[in-house]
């Protein structure tokens, strides 16, 4: 259990201090979160917000009214 701990906290540490991500303009997590200023935005957002008229139309089974 001690060396899965480890294992993972090392992991965690790689996560935020070593690998740099896209997503935070190329700098790693803690380096974005020390910097001022806004980060260029490099992903896409692939979720997309349902009208209620679509959500109300699933609710009813797919039945129009």
């Amino acid at each position: 259990m001690r060396e899965m701990k480890a294992h993972v906290a090392k992991s965690i540490n790689s996560y935020n201090e070593v690998r740099p991500h896209a997503s935070c303009d190329f700098l790693t997590p803690n380096q974005a979160d020390k910097r001022s200023g806004i980060l260029l935005k490099r992903w896409k957002n692939n979720y997309v917000k349902k009208s209620m008229d679509e959500l109300e139309f699933q609710e009813l089974g797919g039945k129009k009214l």
